[in-house]
């Protein structure tokens, strides 16, 4: 017992000295400074903020897509936007209202893939929340000018598969672009592979897409640009192919507003589409 109590006591008196030897080395530059009044103040640490951003809508969007009868869609997507350093992450879903035949694959905070027609739908109306998505990107910085964004996007079948308004899949999908900056241009490039689940009730197949755009800053933070998107059907009909113009503009320090409009140039793409979008910065 005594010599537990030796070990335990002597144990012990070892641990203390050992961080008294610690709170010294650590305390003794601290002394040092205050010591020498000459001697430059340490800088402080910079801490990289987290901003945090809502973003609403509205969009129209008709077309036949190579049906008799044509297909209205108009969707207000909501989103929430965290920004922390070079990482993004963005939680998505949208109110939807549907007028015709047509089917909707994707619609979720302003990023619409065309409706595609499915056989035996019939024309009906139906409104309902859409699906959430779950988005997690990085952005590398690979020169001064230049930046390449990837990011994973999960869609989760939130909405109503009886009121068609989701294929009923979760799907996964892996995107990455490529921007360049010169002088108050930015150019832009990327491509996109949808893995669609197999999960729900409608026969969904893993697509690839790409996009290309280019925009311009033309002063008091007024921007206008102009984007192409290809995608193929998830459904194996023609690919979708539409042509986007829009223009961003401040309304205060925290508020902007966007309007876009675009055309089709398939026929699995809507005819045209209009719509505008409002984003706050919450910090």
């Amino acid at each position: 017992m005594n010599r537990f109590r030796l070990a335990s006591i002597g144990t012990i008196a070892l641990a203390c000295c050992c961080a008294a030897e610690a709170f010294a080395q650590d305390a003794e530059p601290a002394d040092r400074v205050q010591a020498d009044p000459a001697a430059p103040a340490p800088k402080p640490q910079r801490r990289t903020p987290t901003r945090i951003s809502l973003q609403s809508g509205f969009t129209y969007t008709t077309g036949d897509y190579d049906r008799p009868v044509s297909t209205d869609v108009y969707y207000v997507p909501l989103s929430v936007r965290l920004q922390h350093g070079p990482w993004r992450a963005r939680l998505s879903t949208s109110f939807i209202s549907i007028d015709g035949p047509a089917a909707i694959v994707d619609v979720l905070a302003g990023e619409t893939e065309a409706p595609v027609n499915v056989p035996g739908y019939a024309m009906q109306h139906r409104s309902g929340l859409g699906d959430v998505s779950l988005q997690l990107g990085y952005r590398f910085d690979i020169a001064r000018h230049t930046a390449l964004t990837s990011d994973v996007r999960i869609k989760f079948p939130t909405a109503s598969e009886a009121e068609r308004l989701t294929t009923g899949t979760t799907d996964v999908t892996l995107r990455t672009q490529l921007s360049q900056r010169i002088g108050a241009f930015t150019l832009r490039a990327g491509g996109r592979r949808r893995f669609a689940g197999g999960d729900g009730r409608v026969t969904v197949r893993d697509t690839w897409g790409a996009n290309a755009g280019a925009s311009a800053d033309v002063g008091d933070g007024i921007a206008v640009g102009a984007d192409y998107d290809w995608i193929q059907s998830a459904f194996g009909n023609a690919p979708g192919s539409t042509l986007h113009g829009w223009v961003s503009a401040p309304l205060s320090r925290r508020w902007r507003i966007t309007g876009y409009g675009g055309a089709g140039l398939s026929s699995n793409s809507p005819d045209y589409e209009v719509g505008t979008s409002i984003s706050l910065r919450i910090n």
